[in-house]
């Protein structure tokens, strides 16, 4: 059985990466002046002679008006129209909640039905595919990942976090002999099967093998 999980690298591709660009941002500086300035009395001379300081008029407080009381009543009053306003609309609202539950229940569960019919039809669109090199239906493994071909005790996939995307495949008796590793890929250009035998690394399938009972897409 192959282990679980994909393999993370290739043999005649590249895993797929994203560039990412970092941006650099300048800083500048402000350097801002502030001048002080200092109130002094102010001095005046005397019709006597002499000088004296003039400190300007004490400030005891503006006047009570009556005005003010009444418009803090006036906002006092508003204030509570306001919350009983607010508090009606509550109500309201959980009236309709209320009245319409059953409606929206009814509308969720055939929006649930909905969807896992929708899934559904996804998984019966991966059951299966037809293998041309086999001439006959494979079905999807969901345990592995993987299609399998219980004939020639094979397990294969596209790998599409490869840049091209490739066909890996996993031979019992093979693979397995390569324990966590062991996938192999077919090499068009040079009409051969290689094997991963480490994390990042893969070589040339042994002439011990028979690759003659291998098959492979095009």
């Amino acid at each position: 059985m192959p282990p679980k999980g994909r393999p993370t690298s290739s043999h005649s591709s590249r895993p797929t990466s994203h560039s990412s660009h970092s941006s650099h941002s300048s800083h500048s500086s402000h350097s801002s002046h502030s001048s002080g300035y200092h109130h002094s009395p102010s001095h005046h001379h005397s019709h006597y002679g002499g000088s004296y300081h003039h400190y300007g008029r004490p400030d005891y407080g503006r006047p009570y008006h009556r005005s003010s009381y009444i418009g803090g009543g006036r906002s006092l009053i508003g204030s509570c129209i306001s919350v009983i306003a607010f508090i009606a609309l509550i109500v309201f609202i959980a009236v309709v909640v209320v009245l319409n539950r059953n409606k929206w229940g009814s509308s969720n569960h055939n929006q649930n039905q909905n969807q896992q019919h929708a899934i559904g039809m996804q998984s019966e669109a991966h059951d299966s595919m037809y293998v041309a090199p086999l001439e006959r239906d494979v079905p999807w493994n969901s345990e592995y990942d993987a299609y399998y071909d219980k004939q020639t005790d094979c397990y294969f996939f596209m790998n599409t976090e490869m840049d091209p995307p490739i066909w890996q495949y996993w031979f019992e008796g093979i693979s397995s002999d390569y324990g966590d590793y062991g996938w192999m890929e077919w090499d068009a250009r040079e009409s051969r099967w290689y094997i991963q035998n480490g994390r990042d690394n893969w070589i040339v399938l042994p002439e011990k093998y028979d690759a003659n009972q291998l098959w492979h897409f095009d």
